[in-house]
Formats: structure tokens, sequence, C-alpha cells
């Protein structure tokens, strides 16, 4: 039985990946083009030439540039506070069970109730500026905080004995058992909350009419009942999602 596998059946396997991939977007952007020729009401669903069209006039707008950094400003400033928070309290519910018991019904409320509930509820009684980063930060947090959680308690008791045995200050049992230990599944949050960051950010800001969003530019071309801008900032969405998910691979496979 073959084990491990070679470089060249590593390429192979890659290319196979990149060329179903390709003819899946070929068929899916076909279907879609047929579908509004048949159609025939491009204010329903523009052809993908129209809405590409409406791709480069974004590219080059001003207004395009403000609400694209801000957006992604506000989802980068969720991705760290979430994954800073999730680790904090990730460990210290698993090094006292008092504080996870606390922290238990507030999580599963968070994870339970309907993210609109939690976006319109927020949204009422907070600024435009600040409703999507708070919204966001509490539905992200609990994603990194219960793998965390799980990761401490995954930790074998005998490396934390022998650490405490040898007098490890916390600054040392920190580097040397708990994040190596943990850091996998930190890993697997900032990937998971990185597109989901992105998806609640701009539903919040379409919901809270935040200034130099990407969530106002949908609501603005929605209400112009512009469908080409619609599907142009979809792809927009698509690409900061993939680079970010990328970005995100990148950086942990440089920290390993």
């Amino acid at each position: 039985m073959k084990i491990f596998t070679s470089k060249d059946d590593r390429q192979t396997i890659d290319r196979k990946k990149n060329l179903y991939i390709t003819i899946s977007t070929i068929g899916l952007v076909l279907i879609w083009h047929l579908s509004a020729l048949a159609l025939e009401k491009p204010y329903i669903l523009p052809t993908p030439l129209e809405s590409m069209e409406a791709f480069i006039d974004l590219v080059f707008s001003r207004s395009f540039h403000l609400a694209l950094f801000y957006t992604l400003l506000r989802v980068l400033s969720v991705v760290a506070v979430s994954t800073f928070l999730g680790i904090i309290f990730g460990i210290l519910s698993g090094r006292f069970t008092v504080l996870e018991h606390l922290l238990s019904p507030l999580v599963l409320l968070i994870k339970t109730v309907p993210t609109i509930v939690l976006i319109v509820y927020v949204v009422l009684w907070m600024s435009g500026v600040l409703a999507p980063i708070f919204v966001t930060i509490l539905i992200t947090f609990p994603v990194v905080y219960g793998n965390v959680l799980e990761g401490y308690k995954r930790i074998d008791e005998k490396l934390i004995e022998l650490a405490d045995v040898y007098k490890f200050n916390l600054i040392k049992k920190l580097r040397t058992v708990l994040f190596p230990s943990i850091k996998p599944y930190i890993q697997s949050s900032v990937l998971a909350i990185g597109g989901l960051g992105l998806k609640v950010v701009i539903a919040s800001e379409v919901l809270s009419q935040t200034q130099n969003s990407l969530g106002r530019s949908f609501q603005i071309a929605r209400m112009n009942i512009d469908t080409s801008e619609v599907l142009a900032l979809a792809m927009v969405t698509i690409i900061i999602s993939i680079v970010l998910d990328e970005l995100s691979k990148h950086l942990l496979k440089k920290m390993n």
C-alpha cells in the first residue's frame, strides 16, 4: 500500500484540482449567461459581461476605494479582537472550570440566536460605525473561544505536571506547553472567522447604513435597482474572501 505522496504526484493532483475548478467555474458562468439571455430582463439578471463592465467601473471609483478600505479595516479589526479575546478566555475557561460554566449560557445564546436578529438588535442601539464591528465580534468570538477551549482540554496533563515540577513561570508555561498545543486550534479558528467576519460585517453595514462601506454600496445599488452593480459588488466580496483565506494560510504557514 502506498503511504507517501511524491512531489510529482502532488503536482498532478494540484493540476487536476485546478482543472476541475476551472471547468466548474466556466460552466457556472455559461449557465449564468444563458439564463440572462433567456430571461431578457437585465434589471433582474444581467449578463456576465454587463456585470464585468460594472465591476471595472467600480475599480476606478474613488468612493469604492474608500468603502473597500474601511470595510477591510473593520474585518481585520474584528479578526484581531476576536482572536485575542477567544485565546484569553479559552485558556482561562480551560484553567478555571467555573468561568467555562459562567460563559456557557452567553456562548450558547450567541450561537443559537439567528445572526440577522443580533444584527438588527445591535443596530437599534449602536451607531452605524460601531455596530458592524461589535456584532461581528459577538458572532466570531465563540468560534475562536470554542476551538481554544477544546484545544486546552486536549493538552496532555503530564506536560502541565512536568512544567509544574520544574516550576516554570506563567510566561514559560504558555510558550513551551500551552501555545504549542493549542496553536492548530487557533489557526483553524482564524481561517474560519475570516470569511465569516467579512459576510457579517457587510450584512451589518447594509442594515446600519454605515458610511464608507461595501454594505452601503450594496444598499444604494439595490435602491437604484442596479443589479449589475450588485453582482459586481458580490464579485468583489468573493475576491476579498479568497484573498483573505489565502493570506491567512500563507501567514499561518510562515508561523509554523
